[in-house]
């Protein structure tokens, strides 16, 4: 991942530092190149705009932050390519893998649901009170490349539910996705799905044939 920082301290404790010191004691793939983005950096302080690296992936920060996780807080940070930072792919592989991860509060448009603080990992809010025939829509998700597609939900659920996926208002139906009974509104846990996308930039929208779960956040990874 790729962030991009506009200032950083002087002396032994700056981001440029660690950077140095982690590169010159051989960490990293030797495998990957190298691009103008620094690694993000525990504890340190992003703003709008800021670029990093982070396990072989890039982001850039949407929100100031106080250096959440990128992988695991992308409410903060959003996936981008190594292009953005002057770098190249790794010899082995000719493109940067995609990732896509949408937070469900983010929604262009609603029936029925509403919004909590979460105490999930990152904090921020989940979409709650999802019962039958509710639904989000995100728009302009653009999918750069057509193929299969790992379909992540972060979700909650006392008893168990399930949700449909589609694209473009239900033009494009992608499947339901069984969510477990976690044990809890706020006890957290992964589904995933696999489904065909072609290229494109889409609606994304999901769909509720039962309630009784919450959604934190989904996220889409080319395969």
């Amino acid at each position: 991942m790729i962030w991009e920082l506009s200032q950083d301290v002087a002396g032994a404790n700056s981001l440029l530092a660690a950077i140095h010191n982690q590169i010159g004691s051989g960490g990293g793939s030797s495998s990957s190149t190298s691009t103008g983005c620094p690694a993000w950096v525990s504890g340190q302080n992003y703003v709008v705009g800021n670029k990093v690296t982070y396990q072989g992936g890039y982001y850039i920060a949407e929100y100031d932050n106080p250096g959440y996780i990128p992988n695991v807080s992308t409410y903060f940070w959003e996936p981008i390519a190594a292009s953005a930072c002057g770098g190249t792919s790794s010899s082995s592989s000719s493109t940067a893998a995609f990732t896509r991860l949408i937070q469900a509060e983010a929604y262009t448009a609603m029936s029925g649901v509403q919004l909590e603080a979460t105490t999930d990992t990152g904090g921020g809010q989940n979409v709650g009170w999802i019962d039958a025939n509710d639904w989000m829509a995100h728009t302009n998700i653009n999918f750069p490349s057509s193929g299969t597609y790992r379909v992540e939900y972060r979700v909650a659920s006392v008893s168990g539910s399930r949700a449909s996926l589609d694209l473009n208002a239900g033009a494009i139906q992608l499947g339901q996705v069984n969510i477990p009974a976690t044990g809890g509104w706020q006890t957290w846990a992964t589904v995933s799905q696999n489904v065909s996308i072609n290229a494109g930039t889409y609606s994304v929208g999901i769909f509720a044939p039962q309630g009784g779960w919450n959604l934190n956040w989904i996220r889409f990874t080319k395969l």
